[in-house]
């Protein structure tokens, strides 16, 4: 498989391309130390899976792999990266990402990683694979009586969407949007907007 890295960390990318250089089925073709890079070069198309690191100066993975399925881009992605939080896991797996996997992960489990995504199938280290069944087999919660709109900004939030693009996406002003976000502070007991999403994928509030 032809492979190219994301990282805006000269050493990983360097060690990986080690690693990969002894791996009969991996063709690493290149790397990019950040996100727009990829997304600018013409040459990345010929690529056949991406290892993408999330936090990297100019925009995110996640924001990259959004970018990336928008454009129809069905090319596997693997998050590779240092991020444990649910908040990170489930952004990056609603924008599009196969697989996250963690940098601290051993070699082997890597390559295995990235064969099985590369094969179809998704991959996960053990720990984001736990949190993960943990969320799907959490029934949602109701008891903050959000109301229809309120869960749909909440939603949209928990989505990585910003204040103006869910005042577009549901027709409503961008003052709207900041009262229904009092409101939502006030029943999920938050007081910012990062302890809110977090809450939201914590409690499974919205899906």
């Amino acid at each position: 498989m032809k492979l190219i890295i994301v990282d805006d960390n000269e050493q990983i990318r360097e060690s990986f391309k080690y690693l990969f250089s002894g791996i009969p089925d991996i063709d690493h073709i290149g790397s990019f130390e950040n996100a727009l890079s990829l997304l600018e070069d013409k040459t990345a198309k010929l690529s056949e899976l991406i290892l993408m690191d999330i936090d990297m100066p100019g925009i995110s993975g996640i924001e990259a792999v959004k970018r990336i399925r928008k454009t129809g881009w069905d090319i596997p992605i693997i998050m590779l990266t240092v991020f444990e939080d649910e908040q990170k896991i489930f952004a990056a797996i609603r924008a599009g990402a196969n697989g996250y996997l963690l940098k601290k992960s051993k070699p082997e489990d890597i390559i295995k990683g990235i064969r099985d995504v590369y094969g179809g199938g998704a991959s996960f280290t053990p720990i984001i694979a736990k949190k993960v069944l943990k969320y799907f087999q959490t029934p949602l919660k109701n008891e903050y009586n959000l109301t229809v709109r309120e869960n749909q900004v909440l939603t949209a939030l928990v989505n990585g969407k910003v204040y103006k693009e869910i005042a577009s996406d549901l027709n409503i002003s961008y003052e709207t949007v900041r009262s229904h976000m009092k409101n939502i502070y006030r029943k999920i007991h938050v007081t910012s907007l990062s302890e809110a999403v977090a809450k939201a994928i914590k409690e499974r509030i919205v899906e």
